[in-house]
């Protein structure tokens, strides 16, 4: 899946494409505790891999989607 256009307006000189960065949350609000007492508090985590992302969804992570597209040029 591409960026969609929202996400961009502009075009640099030798940009080939745009990867979406996409954005999970773990959904813990500190209610749940960790065997020291410690909190678990809410994260995000950033990922473009396909795998890493079924990994994540597969552990319970929800999908919140495009954070921001990544930009690509040509050569790099």
């Amino acid at each position: 899946m591409g960026c969609p256009s929202e996400y961009f307006n502009l075009i640099a000189p030798g940009e080939k494409m745009r990867t979406p960065i996409y954005r999970f949350y773990n959904g813990e609000e500190g209610s749940r505790k960790r065997p020291d007492g410690s909190s678990i508090d809410g994260n995000h985590r950033y990922t473009q891999n396909p795998v890493v992302i079924n990994e994540m969804l597969a552990k319970g992570w929800i999908h919140e989607g495009i954070a921001w597209c990544e930009r690509t040029f040509a050569g790099r």
